[in-house]
């Protein structure tokens, strides 16, 4: 129902855009013009006023995505037991409740050694990037990363998106098409093997 709602509210657009670029066209025949000079650009310019940041939304995601986004190991848990013997055995997992939320941050204590850090980083055109890291807090070196992006657009059932919630066009959920979100799954596995 939503749906049908969401297709209506377009095509109302659509069809007073048409309107208008016709009543643009016949305006200029009457004044001995060719109708579509006239007609063309009040057409694109009733689109531009909708989609003129679709885009350039578009083309910067991709880009994120293919420069930024994925899953990035830096040292596996038996490299670290290699370097730190027998650290690993005198640690013992943290219940899973935030250590510390401050704007756009998240960390959350896995135990006495290792953290596992949120951010969230709001780009242009609605885009946000979320930085995930496992960190040695002892050291300060970041373990494992993994990076994806999304963007703000709400839906018509949640109502949320900082007013964009008609731009369904733009709403992306991840960088992994796929919809298995792998890097993501090797991410958190990789979590709960640092929980220890």
């Amino acid at each position: 129902m939503v749906g049908l709602i969401y297709i209506g509210i377009l095509a109302g657009y659509l069809l007073v855009s048409l309107v208008l670029a016709l009543i643009a066209a016949w305006i200029a025949r009457a004044g001995g013009a060719a109708g579509w000079k006239a007609g063309v650009p009040v057409f694109l310019i009733m689109l531009g006023l909708v989609f003129w940041d679709w885009l350039p939304m578009e083309v910067m995601y991709r880009y994120d995505c293919a420069r930024h986004g994925g899953f990035t190991l830096y040292k596996s848990l038996e490299q670290w037991k290699r370097e730190n013997p027998g650290v690993a055995e005198t640690l013992v997992a943290a219940p899973s409740r935030i250590h510390s939320n401050v704007e756009n941050k998240i960390i959350y204590r896995l135990n006495e050694r290792f953290s596992w850090e949120k951010t969230k980083i709001p780009h242009w055109f609605h885009i946000v990037q979320w930085d995930e890291r496992i960190l040695d807090t002892k050291t300060g070196m970041t373990m494992a990363r993994y990076v994806d992006f999304d963007t703000d657009i709400g839906s018509l059932e949640r109502g949320y998106g900082n007013g964009m919630i008609l731009k369904l066009w733009m709403k992306k959920e991840s960088c992994e098409e796929d919809g298995e979100k792998t890097n993501r799954k090797k991410f958190y596995e990789l979590k709960r093997q640092f929980k220890m």
